[in-house]
């Protein structure tokens, strides 16, 4: 983790101590990095994020589209600003079954194997996930994704190529992930 922004705080009202594990970079053995729970949460999100080719793309958002998988209330479309630019609140649900059938595409597309046997039909009465997706007005691009419970996921710097500095130094990455369940 390069920075960790939070306003939670520990038992006795401080911030959060996040310094064992800023710069700490956690490592998974090869043959596991299309099955932790790491990668699962940075590729398969309410919204799939991810380099795709152009065909699969395409076939994805018809996808989406065919099964109705978002279901936006249009009528309650709220003009806010984020970091002082113009953006627009909508207001989504997902309907469950039709985005496990998604996302079953969606991992098949980028390689990923452990979605082949979840059956979308097991999800057909499971109530809908409701979220705010917050839009850039000038950029038309998704800034930030607002859940029910107050987490809030921010999107950046699409497209850029960042130059990463592979560490010389690392650490297993449940040991990452243990450290960061200690910080009280």
């Amino acid at each position: 983790y390069k920075s960790i922004e939070t306003d939670q705080k520990s038992a006795s009202g401080e911030a959060l101590d996040f310094s064992k594990v800023l710069g700490v970079w956690g490592k998974s053995e090869a043959g596991n990095e299309t099955s932790g729970e790491l990668y699962n949460e940075t590729t398969l999100g309410v919204i799939p994020v991810g380099n795709l080719f152009a065909p699969d793309r395409k076939k994805l958002l018809e996808l989406a589209s065919s099964l109705d998988v978002y279901k936006v209330e249009y009528a309650n479309i709220n003009r806010t600003t984020i970091n002082g630019r113009p953006a627009y609140e909508y207001t989504v649900k997902v309907l469950p079954s039709a985005y496990v059938t998604l996302l079953k595409a969606y991992a098949e597309a980028v390689g990923l194997t452990h979605l082949r046997n979840i059956d979308p039909a097991n999800y057909e009465n499971a109530d809908s996930i409701e979220f705010k997706l917050l839009v850039d007005v000038r950029t038309r691009r998704l800034a930030s994704i607002v859940y029910a419970n107050g987490r809030m996921e921010k999107y950046v710097a699409y497209g850029t190529q960042a130059t990463v500095d592979l560490p010389k130094e690392t650490i297993p990455v449940e040991e990452l992930q243990e450290r960061i369940q200690q910080v009280q």
